[in-house]
This record gives C-alpha cells, sequence and structure tokens, in this order.
C-alpha cells in the first residue's frame, strides 16, 4: 500500500470534514471515510509502498520536527465523482503552507517515487482515498 505525507487536521477542522463524511454515508452516496477509519488530512505527497520505509520517516522528520500547528482554511470543496463519490476541500494556500510543502519536496527529491505536488500549485485533498489528489 502506498505511503500518504499528509498533515493531520485539529479537532474543530476535523469535526466538521466528518460531518460532511456521515453526511454522505447516511445519503448513501459514500462510507469510505467511515468504514476505512482515515482522519481528515491535508495529503502533501503519495509515495510508493517500494519506498524504503526508514528512508521516508527521516526525510519527513528533518522537516516536520521544526512544524507547530498552524491555522488551516478551506476555499472550496469538490466531489471526485466516478467511481464512486469522493469529498475533496481545497485550502487556502498561504505562504506557510507553501514553505512547507517546499521543504518536503527537498527532503523528498532523492527518494525513487512520486514527487510532492508542484510546489506553488498545491491543491491538496482532504479525503481518505490514497490514490487521489485533488486540484
Amino acid at each position: 500500500m502506498p505511503y500518504a505525507v499528509t498533515l493531520r487536521l485539529g479537532a474543530a477542522a476535523a469535526a466538521s470534514i466528518e460531518a460532511m463524511w456521515r453526511a454522505l454515508a447516511e445519503a448513501g452516496l459514500h462510507d469510505d471515510a467511515m468504514a476505512l477509519g482515515y482522519p481528515p488530512h491535508l495529503t502533501l505527497s503519495i509515495q510508493p509502498d517500494t519506498v524504503d520505509p526508514g528512508r521516508l520517516r527521516d526525510a519527513v522528520m528533518q522537516c516536520a520536527e521544526a512544524w507547530a500547528a498552524e491555522p488551516l482554511h478551506f476555499a472550496g470543496f469538490g466531489i471526485f465523482v466516478a467511481p464512486e463519490p469522493v469529498l475533496w476541500l481545497a485550502p487556502v494556500v498561504t505562504d506557510a503552507l507553501l514553505a512547507r510543502h517546499a521543504a518536503l519536496a527537498t527532503a523528498l527529491a532523492d527518494l525513487p517515487g512520486d514527487p510532492p505536488l508542484p510546489t506553488g500549485r498545491l491543491g491538496a485533498a482532504c479525503h481518505p482515498r490514497q490514490g487521489r489528489r485533488g486540484g
């Protein structure tokens, strides 16, 4: 299974997203988010399952150990409609978010696999599916 490098959301933002997930599930449209148990998050990078997990962890920790919590706001949302509906949210892209994304891109540059989303074009998704990204 691929590795996702994500930013976890705080309790208030997570509660709002989980309410949207519940509404989709109750409408019979999509229940993966509830069934799989992934917490609401902002996806920064997806790495293949062939990546060395130790190297990936070290690269991410090189960045993340200096990061403090930052406010995150969402500008809009959308739904991937096929093969089944998946809710995604577009974050308001700030200088702080771009700086974290650029630092992650630098830290992951020597690892094989998919690079993070292009720096400056961050349009990450907030959803439970590993293989898709919004933007």
